[in-house]
């Protein structure tokens, strides 16, 4: 008689969190000594009020443990392909020879090929809220990618900067990019004073150059915000929502 085995665990679209998980109170709990604020980012971070939306910087600077997620970005995240499936990695069980169960989360599935639209789609609507018509992208081609879906579903104008030979590498993504009406700058690019100095030096390119393009360019131009991939909390924050769909999913498994 063969097992029955449940391989994929889904998640009722009903049942998506309501909310994001804030790292940063509950890490702030588990420290023995309680540190005081760094003024070297508080200066960081008002200085980015130039180029970041205002609703994405006071999440930066919550002290909440949970973030309400808004109805429209939540019905966003669901045609970009959450909730995504906990699926249960039998074989790789077996060849361990392990009891334990191992499960792991399909993100790859979503459209962009990645889970970064968890974290470019509830960007590009508070920018959008915000009032800016103009959005900057800076990093690797799945994150510009993720932002171009992002940022058609708001109907803003989009701008990425990805160093060269990530471009040239990934002719794919950047069809996708194109698809959906953004503009790919090869970094460095003759579009900005950072990206015509570091041709002289790095005319591969680097995430560094892509990321200091892209906030040049939106130091320019009041309608445009750079939307972030990583670096801060706030991308950690909305990253969170696959995190607990996995709670939620490992549950209705039995294992958690």
């Amino acid at each position: 008689m063969v097992e029955a085995r449940v391989h994929k665990i889904i998640l009722p679209t009903s049942d998506l969190p309501k909310a994001w998980l804030n790292p940063t109170p509950i890490l702030a709990k588990m420290k023995k000594e309680v540190k005081p604020k760094n003024p070297e980012k508080a200066d960081r971070l008002a200085e980015m009020e130039k180029y970041w939306a205002p609703s994405l910087l006071a999440i930066e600077r919550s002290d909440s443990a949970e973030i309400p997620i808004p109805t429209s970005v939540v019905n966003l995240l669901i045609w970009a392909g959450r909730p995504t499936p906990l699926q249960r990695a039998y074989n790789l069980e077996r060849a361990l020879k392990t009891p334990a169960k191992i499960f792991y989360k399909r993100e790859d599935i979503q459209y962009a090929t990645t889970g970064k639209t968890n974290i470019a789609i509830p960007q590009a609507y508070y920018a959008a809220k915000d009032g800016f018509k103009r959005l900057i992208a800076a990093g690797g081609a799945q994150w510009g990618t993720a932002a171009s879906i992002a940022a058609r579903y708001q109907d803003l104008k989009l701008d990425v900067y990805l160093p060269k030979e990530s471009l040239e590498s990934k002719e794919p993504h950047r069809i996708v990019m194109e698809v959906n009406a953004a503009k790919v700058h090869g970094s460095p690019s003759e579009d900005t004073e950072v990206g015509k100095q570091m041709a002289k030096e790095d005319p591969n390119g680097s995430i560094a150059t892509a990321f200091s393009e892209g906030v040049e360019d939106a130091s320019k131009d009041d309608a445009a915000a750079v939307i972030f991939g990583n670096f801060f909390n706030t991308p950690i924050v909305f990253q969170s929502i696959a995190g607990l769909e996995a709670v939620a999913q490992c549950r209705m498994a039995g294992v958690y």
